[in-house]
Order: C-alpha cells, then sequence, then structure tokens
C-alpha cells in the first residue's frame, strides 16, 4: 500500500514539474511574440529624431 502512495506522489509531483514547465514556454511565447509587434513598430515608425539633411 505504501507503494502506491509513493507512486502516486511521484506522478502528482511529475505533473506538476510538466504543468510548470508548460505554463513558462506559454508565458516565454507571449513575452516572444510582444517583444516582436514592439520591434515591428519601431522599424515602421520615422525616426523622430532624424536630422533635416536641407539644414
Amino acid at each position: 500500500m505504501l507503494f502506491f502512495i509513493l507512486l502516486f506522489g511521484c506522478f502528482m509531483v511529475a505533473g506538476g514539474v510538466y504543468v510548470a514547465l508548460d505554463q513558462r514556454r506559454e508565458r516565454n511565447e507571449k513575452l516572444a511574440k510582444i517583444q516582436r509587434e514592439l520591434a515591428r513598430r519601431e522599424a515602421a515608425e520615422p525616426a523622430k529624431n532624424a536630422v533635416d539633411p536641407q539644414n
């Protein structure tokens, strides 16, 4: 009986680790998506502090 309790505990720990890693992966994907969008917006906007070539 003790063996099954320990086995169940191991499965609970393994499940918790899996969920934590999955949440971390999702968080990293969301962060990367936001960073790509910010980089795209920065590249698309004209340079605000550009020197006027006529002056």
